[in-house]
């Protein structure tokens, strides 16, 4: 991060981050991802997450899924 940066921007972006990652690679309820992120409540995470992707949480993890789908069926190997 640049010089000057907020610690509050810089908590923002780690948990941006982190988000977004739980929310792809776990199976876990966006309730238990809020709380891994230290929001206070599912309602704070879910505002936040909208705010920084313009998706909610649910629609990300299942615009995921369904990209990881994709990509494992056209790289799977095409039987002969």
């Amino acid at each position: 991060m640049a010089e000057g940066t907020s610690h509050r921007a810089i908590v923002g972006a780690v948990r941006r981050a982190c988000a977004l990652e739980l929310l792809n690679q776990s199976g876990g309820s966006v309730a238990r991802v809020a709380e891994h992120l230290g929001f206070s409540e599912k309602r704070a995470f879910y505002r936040a997450f909208k705010r920084w992707t313009g998706f909610a949480p649910s629609h990300f993890r299942h615009q995921a899924r369904e990209a990881r789908a994709v990509e494992a069926l056209t790289s799977s190997p095409v039987p002969e």
